[in-house]
């Protein structure tokens, strides 16, 4: 029996309605959005991936990861008490960053606010002096911009602390101390899995060298025989981690990079982090491709992770490489929401 009229209408309004749907999101995806274009990263022609490729392999002959003060084995304890202390005691300090103000003449308020912060409870608190408040539940596994101003501003504190250690007479057991701390923070945001993490613990570490390059009495004490070569190699590390991070979604937007890629990651001599930025690239590269989302993901893809899945890999890389082939086998509309997902955390990470 033919169907009535009314339920032909019916259908075809909710078969019409799903088309629709699904021309919005790949408008959404493909279409420029100027609230979204900045910070975020646009999509990326292949001449564009290919020379963030070659550019990577040029940096790749000349990078280093970055490099030890002491022997000790990081520790992640004392960046994460920074941090909850931080968001107890002082959260507005999140919205900006203390400023470094050894480097401001004693007159101007960015120094007078500085050398104030070497009394925060936070800086007591790293150091041994008060009770921790913070709330140990809190692991904080993702920073945001708000996070890593905290950490940021903390360890400019301990440096406050250090500077007004070492006023006449100087004290260079109390400023030890405090700078010991500062180094802590930032090997063990070195040590942590995520690019975004080692990027702060650089920035810190960049902070530490421009400090002892001032004391050079406090700086052979910490191990740091030539604090302006540390200096200058600090300078180094920050800029060969950004690049890394900026290139890496660049070449991933190409599938037939996903070979050049998959070398970083199988590269023991690199750190976790730089590792699983690498996988990242090759299993999401395809958010900033004009052609993938619509018509399939590169096979370069599947295979490059299938490949490294046989691999001894470390923990994070695996992990990271187990997630990218579950994202190969993700539907168009659950692609799609994956890839505002990641451009969304994209976007929202720290910048420094």
């Amino acid at each position: 029996m033919q169907g009535s009229v009314h339920k032909k209408i019916i259908f075809a309004g909710f078969g019409c309605a799903g088309v629709f749907v699904i021309l919005a999101a790949i408008a959404f995806l493909l279409a420029p959005r100027s609230e979204f274009d900045h910070p975020s990263e646009p999509l990326f022609a292949p001449l564009q991936a290919s020379a963030a490729r070659d550019s990577l392999q040029a940096l790749r002959s000349r990078f280093a990861a970055p490099r030890r003060i002491t022997a000790d084995r990081p520790d992640s304890s004392a960046w994460r008490l920074a941090l909850l202390e931080m968001r107890t005691e002082r959260p507005l300090i999140g919205i900006r960053a203390l400023p470094y103000g050894d480097t401001f003449p004693a007159s101007t308020d960015e120094r007078r606010e500085w050398i104030g912060s070497a009394d925060w409870r936070a800086v007591l608190v790293l150091l041994g002096r008060a009770a921790a408040r913070g709330d140990r539940r809190d692991t904080a596994q993702a920073l945001d911009q708000m996070d890593a101003n905290l950490i940021l501003s903390v360890t400019r504190a301990l440096h406050a602390r250090a500077r007004s250690a070492l006023t006449a007479p100087p004290k260079l057991d109390e400023a030890g101390a405090a700078e010991r701390v500062a180094i802590s923070i930032g090997r063990g945001l070195e040590a942590e899995p995520d690019l975004v993490h080692v990027l702060l613990g650089a920035r810190v570490m960049r902070d530490e060298r421009q400090f002892l390059a001032t004391v050079p009495a406090l700086s052979s004490r910490l191990g740091v025989r030539d604090p302006a070569a540390a200096l200058a190699r600090g300078d180094s590390d920050l800029i060969e981690l950004r690049a890394v991070r900026r290139w890496m979604p660049v070449a991933g937007s190409l599938a037939a990079n996903a070979a050049a890629l998959a070398s970083w990651a199988r590269d023991t001599a690199l750190l976790p982090a730089v590792r699983r930025e690498a996988v990242e690239a090759i299993s999401y590269g395809w958010v900033f491709n004009a052609r993938e989302p619509l018509y399939g993901l590169g096979s370069e893809r599947t295979g490059t992770l299938a490949a490294l899945a046989a691999l001894d890999l470390p923990a994070p890389v695996a992990t990271a490489v187990r997630d990218g082939q579950a994202v190969q086998r993700l539907g168009v509309a659950q692609r799609f929401a994956r890839s505002v997902e990641y451009r969304t955390a994209r976007d929202g990470a720290p910048r420094f």
